[in-house]
């Protein structure tokens, strides 16, 4: 018997919650006017698992495993802004959405670190991007552009050419959280190809959690390149250990996507 999964999404500010909706397995929310600041979206289910989940008509829909609990997603405002569509999160009228993943989606091969939901603040919907610099803290270049699914890489700044930014720092790393276990046997990058603005990465290292490391040797060039490995069960993986090419003059090399090919465990 399939067992249904009460989902609620809801629109709240920082004081009351504005409009909220519940059904199972599958639920829309409609706004009819302007979102103001500190207002935020809610997601929340009864049942642990796997959601496909679109916040805004200007989003890529994600799919997600989600370990219980409030998501809250804050309405960006500002500067905050400049990491998305110019169009998202605009106007008086906005459609959130969200459903039960069906067995297909979640039993094929996929790129398991698509996330376009992901924020410094989210410990509910995974993947989860996270790093350890990110450039003046500024959200074009947040650890989250590297997994939003858009690949636009012969630029640099404003949406849709985000990417996360290393800050010239020889020790940045990024790590992607699954928070279950899934197998990978395929990792891609792309890397930013701004050129002659940025430099590239000539090699870098992938550290999966369960030990193991692969070395990527990478190529410059706006195209993606992929990388197949040894099939592995694991939980997270790192980028790090990212050498420029000691023939660049630039000293901006920057990722726009990291992918991990594979299926749940």
């Amino acid at each position: 018997m399939k067992i249904k999964s009460k989902i609620t999404l809801s629109l709240n500010d920082e004081e009351k919650v504005i409009l909220s909706k519940t059904d199972s397995n599958e639920v829309f929310l409609y706004v009819d006017n302007k979102y103001k600041e500190n207002d935020f979206i809610g997601f929340s289910s009864d049942q642990k698992g796997y959601y496909m989940i679109s916040l805004d008509g200007g989003l890529q829909e994600s799919f997600v495993y989600y370990t219980g609990g409030n998501f809250e997603f804050k309405i960006p405002f500002g500067e905050l802004l400049l990491g998305y569509n110019p169009m998202a999160f605009q106007g008086s009228a906005h459609y959130i959405h969200s459903r039960v993943a069906s067995i297909d989606e979640i039993k094929c091969k996929k790129n398991l670190c698509k996330n376009t939901l992901d924020s410094h603040s989210n410990k509910q919907l995974f993947p989860h991007a996270v790093a350890n610099v990110e450039t003046r803290n500024e959200s074009v270049f947040f650890a989250r552009n590297a997994i939003d699914g858009v690949i636009a890489n012969n630029s640099h700044g404003d949406w849709p050419f985000v990417s996360w930014g290393v800050d010239q720092n020889p020790k940045a790393a990024l790590t992607v959280e699954f928070n279950r276990e899934v197998v990978v046997d395929e990792i891609a990058l792309y890397l930013r190809a701004d050129f002659p603005h940025d430099s590239y990465w000539r090699s870098a290292l992938i550290t999966f959690s369960d030990g193991s490391k692969e070395q990527l040797n990478l190529s410059k060039t706006h195209r993606k390149q992929s990388f197949k490995i040894q099939e592995r069960v694991i939980t997270s993986l790192t980028i790090d250990s990212l050498i420029i090419d000691e023939n660049e003059t630039s000293p901006f090399p920057a990722l726009i996507q990291i992918e991990a090919y594979g299926c749940e465990k």
